[in-house]
C-alpha cells in the first residue's frame, strides 16, 4: 500500500510516455498495393481486415488487406 502512495501518477506517466514513444516511430515508408502500385505514407491503424494509412500530402487511406502486397499486409 505504502508503494501506492509514493507513485500514485505511474501508470499515468508511463502510458503517456508508451504514447509519444508509438508516435515518434511512426514514419513513412514505402507501400506496395497487390496490383504493384507504391505510395509513401505512415501507418496510423491496422486491425486483422484492414490497414489505414496517411501519405505526406495529408491523405488518409483504409485499404483492406487483400488490396496490400503480400509484404504489406
Amino acid at each position: 500500500m505504502l508503494r501506492l502512495h509514493l507513485f500514485p501518477h505511474l501508470g499515468s506517466l508511463v502510458l503517456a510516455l508508451l504514447l509519444a514513444a508509438s508516435a515518434e516511430c511512426a514514419e513513412p515508408r514505402v507501400w506496395t498495393s497487390s496490383d504493384g502500385k507504391t505510395v509513401t505514407a505512415t501507418l496510423l491503424d491496422a486491425t486483422a481486415t484492414t490497414v489505414t494509412i496517411k501519405t505526406d500530402a495529408g491523405r488518409e487511406f483504409t485499404l483492406p488487406h487483400e488490396r496490400m502486397s503480400e509484404a504489406d499486409r
